[in-house]
């Protein structure tokens, strides 16, 4: 369909890209104030702009209510095909073939703290040998939502592979559960011994381990004494006492030699927990995304030099 002489030119005509910037910022914060802060504008410069915005749309796209402001249904229907569209136009703009080397943009990832653990210093100083002018943003999460991807600009997280994801996902590397312990402890031949006899201290992130899932199906009933909102602190807390945790075996090599820890793999089948690349449905710069793809792989255990 051609566009030169019809109404809908007329429209692109009397467009201003700013405006999709401003709304893409609206959609997303819900608030004047704060979208007018995310975009670098004045609070009365974001309400000019959105009254534009009605004007254009014949649509009120954010309402007062009781308590703070709400979308419209419209606002919400263009959420996700504005942020293609931006992100679209920016790829455009910024023309040519994707050079490492000079570009400038800042890469956005969430990830566990566990996996910044196991891969996050070799990622840096991957990004600063290929790409000196990049920087990166880490975001420590264990789930995916969509508004990681739209408001908060995330690019790819690394999730659990037990972890659901609405997008496609592909593997990064395999991963295993083990019990730790205080150095000289806990062994593959005392394991489950060590697992019933010592008091736990649990990750704690708003669900149960799937480890401990398993535990329970074997019939293991263990004496949880403590719990923690960082998974990276538990060997520091079993490292010297009577405690015992479980934790990803990939991070526990990583962080080892900090700690004088003792470790052995659970001796159950627990699947193939690992972790996943899962990448943002918005990122529409594929000579960037085959690159950082490539990247991550070569950081992950087992790839790695």
């Amino acid at each position: 369909m051609s566009i030169e002489n019809g109404p809908e030119r007329n429209a692109l005509l009397s467009l201003d890209l700013n405006l999709l910037v401003s709304l893409d910022a609206l959609i997303e914060q819900e608030s004047v104030t704060n979208a007018a802060n995310r975009v670098g504008v004045t609070q009365p410069a974001m309400s000019h702009s959105l009254r534009r915005i009605r004007r254009l749309l014949d649509d009120e796209i954010l309402v007062r209510r009781r308590g703070g402001s709400e979308l419209t249904p419209r606002a919400l229907a263009m959420r996700e095909p504005l942020r293609e569209i931006l992100l679209r136009t920016e790829a455009l703009i910024r023309g040519g073939e994707f050079d490492p080397t000079t570009d400038e943009r800042t890469i956005t990832i969430a990830l566990t703290s566990s996996s910044i653990a196991v891969m996050g210093a070799r990622l840096l100083r991957a990004v600063r040998e290929q790409a000196p002018s990049m920087r990166v943003r880490m975001r420590v999460s264990w789930e995916s939502t969509e508004e990681m991807y739209t408001a908060e600009g995330v690019d790819v997280a690394l999730l659990p592979r037990a972890t659901e994801a609405q997008y496609p996902r592909e593997p990064l590397y395999d991963d295993g559960w083990v019990v730790i312990a205080a150095h000289g402890v806990v062994t593959s031949e005392n394991v489950l011994e060590v697992i019933g006899a010592r008091p736990h201290v649990v990750f704690d992130n708003g669900r149960v381990s799937f480890a401990y899932d398993v535990l329970r199906a074997h019939g293991i009933h263990v004496d949880v004494r403590a719990t923690v909102g960082d998974s990276l602190v538990l060997a520091m807390l079993v490292a010297d006492g009577p405690f015992v945790a479980i934790h990803r075996e990939q991070a526990i090599r990583s962080i080892a030699r900090d700690h004088e820890l003792s470790w052995a793999p659970l001796p159950f089948d627990t699947g193939h927990p690992g972790v996943d690349m899962v990448w943002s449905p918005w990122l529409a710069d594929n000579g960037f995304k085959e690159w950082f793809r490539e990247l991550l792989l070569s950081c992950a255990p087992g790839r790695e030099g």
